[in-house]
């Protein structure tokens, strides 16, 4: 008796493992005063978009709730937010840090003994409600003291001071408290007789007696 065999042959095509979701994200700035707005932009490829959820979180944030893509801080300090891309195949994560605060900063013109410095202070938030609600207080290096934004301040002695801007908040749930300090030189003042010729070395210009 005669057996007949049939085989069948069946292509099986083996593939690798999905590959966890690949996404790009970016922090709208890496420092913000006090109640500013932070946010988080993420893209996801289009082939996994629906498939795929992003969730945030945002260490220690002063707005609520913390898992969106927004939030902002009260408080001054060093942070981070977290964002995760979740699909079937796994997760991947991505953290930003970022910085809580003023930036104070001041500049100065006019170095001469006995004549009026000025020291202008400066935040890197500018808009009005910010700066309507700063205190900024000056040590001027030679044991005197101001107040202001803005201020002038006059130098008995030549010589160098370390001149701090302090500022601190009332607005949000602070206080907070920076400081900067800068080093200023005064000069003597220049006394020069007749028919000479010298360079002023307050106001750095060239003047000329004949």
């Amino acid at each position: 008796e005669m057996k007949i065999i049939t085989w069948y042959t069946q292509l099986v095509q083996v593939l690798g493992p999905p590959e966890t979701p690949h996404f790009t994200a970016s922090l709208s700035q890496s420092n913000a005063c006090p109640g500013e707005e932070l946010s988080v932009n993420t893209y996801l490829h289009p082939s996994i978009s629906n498939s795929t959820s992003v969730q945030f979180f945002w260490v220690n944030a002063s707005s609520f709730p913390t898992t969106g893509p927004t939030a902002f801080y009260n408080q001054i300090g060093s942070y981070n937010v977290n964002v995760t891309a979740i699909n079937t195949c796994g997760t991947t994560n991505l953290s930003f840090p970022f910085t809580i605060s003023y930036q104070p900063d001041f500049t100065f013109s006019g170095i001469c003994k006995n004549s009026p410095t000025s020291f202008n202070g400066t935040i890197s938030c500018d808009q009005p409600h910010y700066l309507a609600n700063l205190n900024w207080q000056w040590d001027f290096g030679d044991g005197n003291t101001g107040n202001g934004q803005n201020v002038t301040h006059s130098y008995s002695n030549n010589g160098v001071y370390n001149v701090t801007l302090t500022i601190s908040d009332n607005y949000y749930l602070g206080p907070n408290i920076e400081t900067i300090t800068k080093t200023i030189i005064i000069n003597e003042e220049l006394e020069v007789n007749a028919k000479l010729s010298a360079n002023n070395s307050c106001n750095e210009t060239i003047t000329a007696f004949v």
